[in-house]
């Protein structure tokens, strides 16, 4: 089902908006099993994309939200789908063919690293270059110079503007998994310790289940999974999560779940 959401303008530039209200429209989990040595991963199939001033939300089977960086460094992604695959493909070609010599940390930092170029980049777009200047290097660097009025209403503009992209990042090395969270604002968030990460609007009934389960990462791989499909259940009662759901089950660095993937459930990023 399509279903189109009009978002609030707080800006309009040579065709260019951007939203104060788009945000992460789905549900992304993570959570290790026996002590880190097995993960499950979960997303529902509701895809955010933009037109203009609105933003339209549908379930979509072929588009995969469990995004392969290499066979153990995974990416679950929330937000407008077009920014969330340009932000992994970059990364993806700036990684190239060393994804398997490169750590888990040093992946999330390349990550990163795209993630706040892009962000950046799409702040230049639609709020510096229609006013005449080149990039936020250059509009800090002259910011003394410029009237005060001008200034306020840039700083505004930049504070209120929502880039709405939240990854969560997993991968296997040295014989467990661990759990990055990657956000707007903040730097990579490990979520190890706790042993779970969510992220979309569904998060917060998502992460509520979990804690009310007693979900502990020394489960076993059953037991994390009756939760973790608990827990993606009870998320749908937030906007923007779909009914679908998109699963992989991890034993090590084996899937166990699915384990004989058709071509047309492979993501078309591999």
């Amino acid at each position: 089902m399509l279903t189109p959401t009009r978002t609030t303008e707080i800006g309009i530039f040579s065709g260019y908006k951007l939203s104060d209200r788009i945000d992460c429209m789905t549900v992304c989990i993570a959570a290790l099993a026996d002590n880190g040595k097995g993960i499950i991963l979960a997303t529902d199939k509701m895809l955010t994309s933009t037109n203009a001033s609105v933003a339209y939300q549908y379930e979509q089977d072929d588009v995969k939200k469990i995004y392969h960086i290499g066979n153990q460094k995974i990416v679950l992604l929330a937000g407008t789908i077009q920014h969330a695959f340009a932000i992994l493909e970059n990364a993806k070609k700036k990684i190239g063919g060393e994804v398997s010599k490169k750590t888990l940390k040093e992946v999330i930092a390349i990550i990163k690293t795209e993630y706040d170029e892009y962000r950046n980049s799409w702040l230049e777009e639609g709020i510096l270059k229609p006013r005449g200047i080149k990039d936020l290097h250059e509009y800090y660097a002259k910011h003394k110079d410029y009237q005060q009025s001008f200034t306020q209403q840039i700083d505004q503009l930049i504070g209120n503007a929502k880039f709405d992209v939240e990854f969560i990042v997993a991968g296997f090395e040295n014989g467990e998994w661990g759990i990055f969270n990657i956000t707007n604002s903040l730097q990579p968030q490990l979520k190890t310790t706790e042993g779970y990460a969510t992220c979309g609007t569904g998060a917060p009934h998502a992460t509520y289940v979990i804690i009310d389960s007693g979900y502990s990462k020394s489960m076993d791989r059953k037991a994390v999974e009756k939760i973790v499909k608990h827990a993606k259940i009870k998320s749908e009662k937030s906007p923007g999560v779909g009914k679908g759901l998109e699963l992989e089950i991890y034993e090590g660095a084996n899937k166990t779940y699915p384990s004989s993937p058709s071509p047309k459930e492979e993501s078309p990023a591999e």
